[in-house]
């Protein structure tokens, strides 16, 4: 099941980026870390999350797509903390292109933490071949993914809302 969700999740992730390519470069520059590679970082998480989602796939590969996930979200949690504590800027995640408003902080980190929970769990688990699975189990399993992905977007926009 955890395959399912962050192969759902990651494979949404690296499709909205690529649909908002602009946007994710220029977080990537206003971060700074490496501001002059920042194409080609935004190229390498889009490339990485897409592999990862497709190594997850396969009983095979499964365990390598974790090991994937398991840095680049290592990764963006420090770049989430080091946002919130040493820059102190607010910067919009495009964790999800376009589709989330969520700026860099805290709350990004402790959601990459939950999704770090699920890798480990992969990892020390035996993965299944999510391609034989049944269709109906994997569409329920993608559908609650994306339900829950899309409730927390409403609710930061709701939250967001009621703030105003």
């Amino acid at each position: 099941m955890f395959q399912i969700v962050l192969l759902s999740l990651f494979s949404i992730s690296a499709i909205s980026k690529i649909f908002d390519f602009k946007e994710l470069v220029r977080t990537v520059e206003m971060i700074g870390i490496f501001k002059s590679q920042s194409k080609i970082l935004s190229i390498s998480v889009i490339m990485f999350e897409l592999a990862s989602s497709l190594f997850l796939l396969f009983k095979e590969t499964a365990k390598l797509g974790a090991l994937i996930l398991l840095l680049l979200l290592f990764i963006f949690i420090l770049i989430s903390l080091y946002t919130k504590f040493v820059l102190q800027k607010k910067i919009k995640c495009n964790c999800f292109g376009s589709i989330s408003e969520e700026n860099i902080g805290v709350k990004t980190a402790i959601r990459n933490i939950i999704l770090l929970i699920f890798v480990t769990i992969i990892l020390y688990n035996n993965p299944t071949d999510i391609l034989t699975l049944d269709y109906l189990n994997i569409i329920l399993v993608v559908m609650t993914a994306i339900g829950c992905f899309y409730s927390t977007t409403l609710f930061t926009q709701v939250y967001k809302f009621l703030k105003e």
